[in-house]
């Protein structure tokens, strides 16, 4: 519909002399801001959800605003709002390499150019010192960490620099259109480089590869008894409230994916019951899980490291699957409990698994049978082996366990992680990184009992951080003593990506 109307609109602006131009001009303009109202959240992103398809029609709508100017009409001040919004949206999600995010049917878009050359029409010095690493520009305030709460995108940082900590939580809604079931997935980035991965879009040709990228297999989220993701909820009428919060020295931020697991699309199994039933043959209804309820958070501290909590709820025990998938240009290995990147002189990773599951892991690369996994796709119709840690292993109903993943120049030390008695439906986790005092840390994601932390701290709220030295934090609630005083204290207040500068 934009492509369409904006042909429409550039004839009418460009040729005024013709009969009609004026009546095509009303006629496109109604309609296109009518798709720029429908299209746009109120944060800036485009409703399909995907970083590549948030720039397509981005494009049109600022030209079709350039063009208004150079033929002496000024555009509504709204439609410029939204423009910038947009572009907004494109420069603070960036990673610090000046790609923008893979997700859903996206490419690795190479976004730098186009944000500079925005910032400089746009006046945002901001964006200008996104663009530069700091070099230009003025820069942010804040830690540049950054919620699109109707979009259900976080984008974690320690910094604007080229080899800052980056991540991204995708917590939201599923997206209008060219989306991947993949809710809950987690991106990294350090030191200059990507190290866990989008395994991007490939192709749109039906079929088992398709299949595949889009599924949930193809990307770092958790499998139930082998089942995947079913369709979310393609939109949202509302933000999300309550459940993200960034402090001073973390970022904490957690999502919910409950709509049920099913046997993946597109897989063989799937084609050949196709098949049977437009032979009239009688199908047994696909296996499906609809009272299985995942919830994940990402803790995010700054220049150490990044905590990831899972927990399943469920009536019975369930063989969970998570998978965390490396960018191609990793080397990857297995040491002890732990998977990690090993490259010289280059940005890795090590994720260290934590609480009560025995898992059992297997590096996957380039399989295609007994089915396809490990497999990655910077740009549209390639695709090249990458390698996926595969972590199966039994989780009871309401039980939480998690991921410590520290990021790294060269090697990375294995950090001491020790879990803590917690009740059900958190997690308490003590992290020692290289020998130092550990920091505590605790996590609740379902229940109401308090957590003991610390030396004798209850807390009652989501995230606790107790460090060796210094004051404890605390997000989406309070950390009480014995005597019920609060010592530190957390409110949820609404987060307005469009207002930082």
């Amino acid at each position: 519909a934009v492509m369409e109307l904006f042909g429409l609109i550039k004839l009418a602006l460009c040729w005024p002399e013709f009969a009609k131009s004026e009546e095509w001009l009303g006629y496109s303009m109604k309609h296109f801001s009518h798709e720029l109202e429908f299209e746009v959240y109120p944060d800036g992103v485009q409703n399909e959800l995907t970083s590549h398809y948030h720039g397509v029609p981005l494009r049109y709508f600022e030209e079709v605003m350039l063009l208004m100017e150079r033929s002496g009409r000024k555009p509504p001040e709204d439609y410029r709002k939204t423009v910038e919004a947009m572009y907004h949206y494109f420069a603070y999600s960036m990673r610090p390499d000046g790609n923008g995010l893979l997700n859903n049917d996206s490419d690795l878009d190479y976004n730098q150019p186009r944000v500079k050359a925005a910032a400089e029409r746009y006046n945002r010095s901001d964006w200008l010192y996104i663009a530069t690493n700091g070099a230009e520009g003025t820069k942010p305030s804040g830690s540049g960490s950054v919620v699109f709460p109707w979009a259900g995108q976080v984008v974690m940082r320690s910094g604007w620099s080229g080899d800052a900590q980056w991540a991204f939580f995708d917590i939201g809604p599923w997206g209008w259109s060219h989306q991947h079931n993949d809710k809950l997935h987690v991106s990294v980035s350090a030191y200059g480089r990507d190290i866990l991965v989008d395994s991007g879009r490939y192709w749109y040709k039906p079929g088992i590869w398709r299949g595949y990228f889009i599924s949930s297999r193809a990307h770092n989220v958790i499998l139930i008894n082998g089942m995947e993701q079913k369709p979310d909820d393609k939109l949202t009428d509302k933000p999300m409230t309550g459940n993200y919060a960034f402090l001073p020295d973390f970022d904490f931020a957690f999502g919910t994916f409950d709509k049920g697991y099913e046997i993946g699309k597109f897989t063989e199994e799937y084609g050949k019951e196709q098949i049977a039933r437009a032979n009239g043959e009688s199908v047994i209804a696909k296996p499906e899980i609809a009272d299985t309820k995942h919830t994940r958070a990402l803790v995010n501290l700054r220049e150490q490291y990044f905590v990831v909590v899972d927990i399943i709820e469920t009536d019975s025990p369930v063989e969970a699957t998570a998978l965390w998938r490396f960018h191609p240009g990793c080397t990857v290995r297995q040491e002890g409990n732990t998977v990690l990147s090993t490259d010289k002189g280059k940005g890795n990773a090590r994720i260290v698994p934590a609480g009560p599951v025995d898992w059992k892991i297997g590096l996957v690369s380039g399989a295609e049978k007994p089915s396809i996994q490990g497999w990655y796709s910077v740009r549209y119709n390639e695709k090249e082996p990458n390698t996926v840690a595969v972590c199966s292993g039994t989780v009871a109903g309401n039980q939480a366990f998690a991921w410590v993943i520290v990021p790294g120049m060269g090697h990375v030390a294995n950090p001491e992680v020790k879990g803590l008695p917690s009740p059900s439906g958190s997690i308490r986790l003590s992290i020692s990184l290289q020998g130092e005092q550990p920091t505590e840390i605790a996590v609740r994601l379902s229940g109401s009992e308090a957590v003991q932390v610390g030396n004798g701290l209850l807390l009652d709220g989501r995230c606790a951080i107790i460090p060796p030295e210094g004051k404890p934090g605390v997000a989406l609630g309070c950390l009480r003593d014995t005597s019920g005083r609060i010592q530190a204290e957390h409110v949820f207040t609404e987060y307005d990506p469009l207002a930082q500068r």
